[in-house]
């Protein structure tokens, strides 16, 4: 039982009790186990676990206290609100339930360890909207109204598949499912709010999905007879956007230029693009030694996400012929041209690449396999070297190290990893690749 405070939080409602429990069975050690022949000596150990407890999540800042900033009444400097807070705020908890078993497998040879968990978070602390009419800074004061649940399960399995006398290959691998959901968010006048868009036009925190899902218009390709940028609406109805007047128009085929109809694209004619948080992802370890030389791969991998390339949508494809990417001459140029890549039309980036939407356009897979780090390496031997340096010297390793070597994707941004939490790829500079030598003595 843990009573942790809190200073992000009024003097009232620092402290919080969080209790918790596990328990353990090993199987393996009751009598009718070691009395089996068959699992006593392929199964060596055998644990059932599972643990349950309440755990209070960290909060930045101090969202209880009202502040001040720097403000004008007129012409006259001096300070004004900038934040109303809120001293009824609690601790947001999360609820965590974990299952498991532990296994150990010939003769200790291999491990396998696999779990189901379950995490409740409860109390999220999020900006709830207030009328303007109420005169408060940035119109929202901070509620503890949300309700979220990740649960999945994760396995992981490692030993020595050889194990010779001078030859040795060491495996180990880890996977994990995640999922996420979002049960509540806050209610205005006993309405709940289906949604809340956390950063403007791309993304929506919607009750019923997982956080931060990218949200925004269908593409559906380039009209082939005059170059057109084309979408599907909420009737999955062909729209047109007519470049010339930054219009749009009902559309009877993509190969036909005639503008029916005028209509619109709004809020309601966007749909789900895909979530901004990886569903799965893991690692895989391979250690081999032979004598005195090792050599170790470390790969990691990740996917069930999708990324908007925000870099594509404002700077690789601009109007502006400005640093363009090479997806550009892939543009519309004449009558009768199959492209997804829409006629180019001088300082008509925003209307063209519809840029701030989310757009299916620049939606892609976010899975990626890296080669996070390799090392090979030479240990001389401790006798040797004790003879040689009187003593002295009792160990001695010669070791090459490569950390981010490769990755491999679909990705076409510089990185499918370093990302924000949003899913979107804002023109992010790609992980630093590090080569290392060295030498470890033991003295």
């Amino acid at each position: 039982v843990r009573r942790d405070g809190l200073s992000s939080l009024s003097a009232a409602n620092r402290f919080g009790v969080f209790p918790g429990f596990s328990a353990g069975w090993r199987v393996s050690e009751e009598g009718f186990w070691k009395n089996s022949t068959f699992l006593s000596k392929n199964i060596n150990e055998f644990k059932l676990k599972g643990s349950y407890a309440v755990v209070g999540n960290p909060i930045g800042g101090f969202p209880f206290l009202s502040l001040f900033g720097a403000g004008n009444y007129g012409n006259i400097s001096g300070f004004i609100p900038s934040l109303v807070g809120n001293p009824d705020l609690q601790w947001e908890t999360s609820n965590k339930l974990d299952i498991g078993i532990e296994l150990s497998l010939l003769n200790n040879r291999f491990t396998l360890v696999a779990d189901y968990f379950r995490n409740d978070i409860d109390g999220l602390i999020l900006d709830v909207p207030t009328p303007l009419s109420t005169g408060v800074p940035g119109n929202i004061i901070r509620q503890n109204i949300g309700r979220q649940r990740n649960y999945g399960f994760e396995v992981t399995f490692g030993g020595d598949v050889v194990r010779k006398k001078d030859f040795n290959w060491n495996l180990n691998v880890n996977y994990t499912n995640v999922q996420n959901n979002i049960e509540s968010l806050y209610s205005i006048g006993n309405t709940p709010v289906p949604f809340i868009q956390p950063n403007g036009q791309f993304n929506l925190l919607q009750v019923g999905q997982p956080v931060n899902v990218l949200h925004g218009f269908r593409y559906a390709g380039v009209n082939s007879a005059n170059g057109n940028p084309m979408y599907f609406n909420a009737g999955n109805q062909l729209i047109q956007h007519n470049i010339a007047t930054n219009s749009f128009h009902f559309a009877s085929s993509k190969n036909d230029p005639t503008l029916g109809t005028q209509t619109s694209l709004t809020f309601n004619d966007r749909t789900y693009l895909g979530q901004a948080i990886p569903t799965w992802f893991g690692g895989l370890t391979n250690t081999f030694s032979y004598k005195g030389f090792s050599l170790e791969v470390f790969l990691r991998y990740s996917g069930g996400n999708k990324i908007f390339n925000n870099t594509r949508q404002e700077a690789l494809l601009n109007m502006g012929f400005q640093n363009n990417g090479r997806e550009i001459l892939n543009r519309w140029t004449t009558p009768g041209q199959i492209t997804d890549v829409p006629r180019v039309v001088l300082g008509q980036s925003n209307a063209i690449n519809q840029v701030n939407f989310a757009i299916s356009r620049f939606i892609e897979p976010g899975e990626f396999l890296r080669l996070q780090n390799l090392v090979i390496s030479y240990n001389l031997e401790s006798k040797f070297l004790s003879d040689k340096t009187r003593g002295y010297v009792k160990s001695a390793r010669i070791f090459i190290q490569g950390q981010n070597l490769a990755v491999w994707t679909k990705y076409s941004g510089a990185d499918p990893e370093n990302i924000s939490e949003f899913g979107i790829d804002a023109s992010v500079s790609p992980q630093v690749r590090i080569t290392t030598f060295g030498v470890s003595l033991g003295f």
